[in-house]
């Protein structure tokens, strides 16, 4: 099975999202180089039967230019705390993946290791301090 980690992240119609957590209040842009990467990812999958397997999923991405952040991961950023910048990623990506892929399950765990991987590609290729803009605060369609 191959899936696109990228395009759970394109920015709805609306606006920009983060790209660490995907709430849709970016105020900052980290300059990035352009990357990519290929991800291995392990998840159970419910099946319209309800048969329960697990999965081994390819995971492509790309990454072109600076990645827009939240102010809550910002701080976690500025603070250096990749723990729970990649945990409030991850508990994100589940609730997002429950809403869109609800035959996907996804253990907090799994989750978390595999955006931490992806963020370990952010911390590789960032290029510099995050710069600030404002940007009208939008609701959360995921809340």
């Amino acid at each position: 099975m191959s899936y696109d980690f990228m395009e759970m992240r394109v920015a709805p119609p609306e606006g920009p999202i983060c790209d660490f957590c995907s709430v849709p209040d970016v105020h900052w842009t980290y300059p990035c180089r352009d990357h990519q990467g290929s991800e291995t990812a392990e998840a159970l999958t419910v099946g319209s039967d309800g048969k329960v397997s697990f999965e081994k999923m390819v995971i492509d991405g790309y990454s072109s230019g600076g990645w827009a952040c939240c102010n809550a991961c910002h701080a976690l950023i500025e603070r250096g705390d990749r723990e729970r910048l990649a945990t409030r990623s991850a508990k994100r990506l589940i609730r997002k993946l429950k809403a869109d892929q609800p035959w996907l399950v996804w253990s907090l765990s799994d989750a978390t290791a595999h955006v931490r991987r992806i963020h370990d590609r952010f911390w590789a290729n960032r290029e510099g301090a995050a710069v600030h803009h404002d940007t009208p605060p939008r609701e959360d369609p995921t809340r």
